[in-house]
């Protein structure tokens, strides 16, 4: 059975004038280049020189056709960036699923792979909050793969009005090995907006230009 499968590739108002939680306006994010329809911001944290993103778009349908995507785990290289592959090693618990996830870096970058823990939780107004943190260091390393570390995000699906819904993502984590952290930076902003870029455009998504 598939399952869920929740990574990090890899957040004021969007295209519907909603303004998610998970969008912030405070000074110490800037604004990254992207399409009008995505929000994307980003800020370097104090404490370990990491870049932290945050990314909003709105999609067609409700928070569970998101959902659904994650479980068709064939599918994430269509859509997530830089993702070769992604591998549910286990469900703990109920919506609780130890994820394994390879990605695809630019030579001469070597690939990197990383492990994850995702929590779904669902609230009775519809919204729905997925939490990944990371299990990396729990877990063999992988021939050929640097290991990603500090690994965290948080998805957010906010019910919208006409048949959308507020897609909200926030997350952070550290290439390691020896790539420089402007390039590990730039790679992230990078992968994000075509993430973002490619759920708008699969035909489930797909938001119709107001008339």
């Amino acid at each position: 059975m598939q399952r869920l499968a929740v990574s990090l590739l890899f957040l004021v108002s969007i295209a519907s004038g909603a303004n998610p939680t998970c969008l912030t306006t405070a000074d110490t994010w800037q604004q990254a280049k992207a399409p009008s329809t995505i929000q994307l911001y980003y800020r370097t944290l104090p404490d370990s020189g990491h870049l932290e993103v945050t990314a909003a778009t709105e999609l067609s349908g409700q928070p569970e056709d998101f959902i659904r995507l994650l479980r068709q785990t064939q599918r994430a290289p269509e859509w997530m960036a830089n993702v070769r592959s992604v591998e549910v090693l286990s469900e703990p618990e109920p919506n609780v699923d130890i994820v394994h996830t390879k990605l695809n870096a630019p030579w001469p970058v070597r690939d990197r792979d990383m492990v994850t823990r995702s929590t779904i939780k669902r609230d009775p107004d519809g919204h729905i909050h997925i939490q990944v943190t990371d299990l990396g260091q729990h877990y063999p390393q992988e021939t050929g793969f640097v290991r990603m570390t500090h690994v965290r995000g948080r998805w957010q699906l906010t019910p919208g009005s006409s048949g959308t819904f507020n897609l909200c993502y926030r997350g952070s984590g550290s290439a390691a090995g020896r790539l420089p952290q402007w390039l590990s930076n730039n790679l992230l902003l990078s992968a994000m907006k075509r993430t973002f870029t490619r759920l708008r455009e699969l035909p489930e998504f797909s938001v119709s230009p107001a008339a």
